[in-house]
């Protein structure tokens, strides 16, 4: 079906129930795995229909309606009933615990919603955690599975065009406050023909996702993508995929699923987490299109999840990586399931200056970037010189642009940021086109999309360019007691100087006993060796208390504002002395006298590298390791 023919999201609908009325669109399974409930076609227009006629009797068009709901059909029932009475959603995040509240409250009030939508035990849940009670006075609470309504095959829905809002999906931003994107019929639908053309969606596919409703890429690919097509999609609770990432594979090739998508933690995971045994009841090979998106892609993922569960039958060029955000709707380009994954392999010191080099053979440290493809249709991509918004030529380091249909319409009640974000104009060009500003850094490659990181996340050390990611990576990965994936670096100014702070937090489940000071010297030592940089201080944090946005990226100005006002839950903590610039010269000295002195002894090659990262961190000059 040729659904790009119709311009709202009710009349694919409609026209999904008249072409296949009894085809299961949506199954929710337990936690055990099981199927817990199910919708065909029909009876999800039969139900949105009868919630939307009651929601017509408070509500009027384009009125704001939050959505608070566990992973399930409801919300999938709250979102289209919306759409059918012609109000706009609002997803939100549910808060586990009081932290959240002032924060939900915040988004409630500045969408200018009226009502909230709930079931009645998650209504009771939020009332124990008191949202409800601040929010009583300007919003109203309905509890959708309270209500008791018969489809009434003669109410009609409320006309609306392509330029009518949808939704509004609110960003937690990992460098700034939650804002509410604008999402319209045009753009929405748009996404979803580009989303079908990229990885390669049909009436005859299946999808399995775990991903949350109020994400965009569990609400785009999850929620949306499978009325668009008119196939079948299991969902899984999120929850359950954490404590049992065997369900979420397990389903797949229950239902000889085609299609699914989860962030780079998703991938290592399922790999730690899923065993030998298991593996052997497992039958990957229906799947045609995996996308990897939400969080930096990282090529030793890629692998170790292929030769996990290659055997399961599971093919390399199934892995999808994928770049995109709210504010495009959700993808902005991604690399088709024809070729396997592909990546470059460049110069750290080449990139921190901004430019791209391929590393030379057998170097140490070089840094392989996995390609984000190339975007289809009408998007495009600019890479943007920060100083004079130029076009940068292929393999130099510039602001991600985009513009194209998919691209929202701005930022709910914030006309400075939505023009300020969404208007920027490209310099000394006949391109008069408005473009999305990212405030992502990358570059192009033969066409292909390579992130580098955030530009207001960069570490600018004595002038040059650290990536945090690369820092977090190499973290994470020096001691087994470090949760992988949850690790922040940023800088700080002391005594007017920028000096790097890492915090990471501790493995939850890890049992053995553990000197932490030791831990925190080895990070440091790693930070050194690795990035030639010196540690000013470093902290390892309770499980749970590093801030990530909702899609799962590392929040690491919250991070560093909560450590600023001494909000993080440590477990260790440890300032390191800054060397002063008339100490370094004394400092060098001394260090190259040792290191000649225990080289001689035939200290191994690493220990070699370690003198070298420090020296190399204090004097800002590269030296040859052959001097040291």
């Amino acid at each position: 079906m040729e659904t790009q023919r119709f311009n709202t999201w009710s009349k694919v609908l409609k026209k999904q129930v008249a072409l296949q009325p009894d085809k299961t669109v949506f199954t929710f399974l337990s936690e055990e795995g099981s199927e817990k409930r199910s919708l065909s076609f029909k009876e999800l227009d039969q139900a949105a229909s009868g919630l939307a006629k009651e929601l017509q009797k408070t509500c009027e068009p384009d009125d704001r309606v939050l959505l608070f709901y566990p992973q399930g059909l409801d919300y999938v029932i709250a979102f289209y009933a919306c759409i059918y009475a012609g109000l706009v959603a609002v997803p939100l995040y549910p808060p586990q615990n009081n932290r959240k509240i002032d924060f939900i409250s915040t988004i409630a009030k500045e969408s200018g919603a009226t009502l909230a939508l709930t079931t009645a035990q998650y209504k009771e849940k939020l009332e124990n955690l008191g949202l409800s009670e601040s929010l009583t006075k300007e919003v109203s609470w309905l509890s959708t599975d309270d209500l008791e309504f018969e489809y009434d095959a003669s109410w009609p829905i409320v006309e609306r065009n392509a330029e009518d809002l949808v939704y509004l999906q609110y960003t937690s931003g990992s460098t700034s406050l939650p804002k509410g994107v604008i999402l319209n019929n045009a753009c929405t639908l748009y996404q979803s023909e580009e989303l079908s053309m990229l990885w390669g969606t049909s009436s005859d596919s299946k999808l399995v996702s775990w991903l949350p409703h109020f994400h965009d890429l569990g609400q785009v690919f999850g929620i949306l993508q499978p009325i668009y097509k008119g196939f079948s999609c299991v969902l899984i609770s999120p929850a359950t995929f954490v404590k049992r990432p065997y369900i979420w594979l397990e389903a797949i090739s229950e239902y000889k699923a085609t299609h699914t998508a989860a962030p780079d933690f998703a991938f290592t995971h399922s790999v730690s987490s899923i065993s030998n045994e298991q593996k052997k009841q497992l039958d990957l090979s229906s799947i045609e299109t995996v996308v990897n998106g939400a969080e930096p892609v990282r090529e030793k993922t890629i692998d170790l999840f292929y030769h996990a569960f290659k055997e399961c039958g599971f093919k390399s060029q199934a892995h999808c990586p994928s770049y995109g955000m709210a504010e495009t709707t959700l993808v902005v380009s991604a690399q088709s399931n024809v070729l396997s994954p592909r990546s470059i392999t460049v110069d750290p010191d080449a990139l921190k200056k901004g430019r791209v080099e391929d590393a030379k053979p057998g170097q140490n440290n070089a840094r392989s970037i996995v390609s984000n493809g190339k975007s289809c249709l009408q998007t495009d991509i600019k890479i943007v010189s920060p100083e004079g918004n130029v076009e940068q030529k292929e393999r130099r380091i510039g602001e991600i642009w985009i513009t194209g249909p998919g691209v929202g319409l701005g930022y709910w009640n914030d006309e400075e940021g939505s023009r300020e974000t969404f208007q920027a104009k490209l310099q000394s060009s006949d391109d008069q086109r408005s473009y999305f500003r990212t405030g992502d850094l990358g570059f192009k490659c033969n066409g292909d999309l390579y992130i580098t990181g955030r530009m207001k996340d960069l570490i600018i050390v004595r002038g040059l360019d650290h990536y945090p990611q690369d820092i977090e990576l190499s973290v994470e990965q020096c001691h087994p007691i470090l949760h992988k994936g949850y690790c922040a670096a940023f800088s700080m100014p002391v005594d007017g100087e920028e000096q790097l702070v890492v915090a990471v937090e501790r493995e939850r489940y890890y049992s053995e006993k553990v000197d932490f000071s030791k831990v925190i010297e080895l990070i440091r030592n790693t930070v050194s060796q690795e990035h030639g940089l010196s540690l000013y201080r470093a902290l390892i944090l309770k499980p749970g208390s590093i801030p990530k946005t909702t899609s799962g990226k590392i929040q690491r100005q919250k991070c560093k504002a909560e450590l600023l006002n001494n909000e993080l839950k440590t477990v260790a903590d440890l300032t390191f002395p800054i060397l002063k610039s008339n100490d370094q010269i004394s400092f060098v000295q001394n260090l190259l006298t040792s290191l000649e002195t225990a080289f001689k002894r035939g200290l191994t090659a690493m220990a070699k590298n370690l003198g070298y990262g420090w020296v190399k961190s204090k004097v800002n000059r590269t030296l040859a390791k052959s001097k040291l």
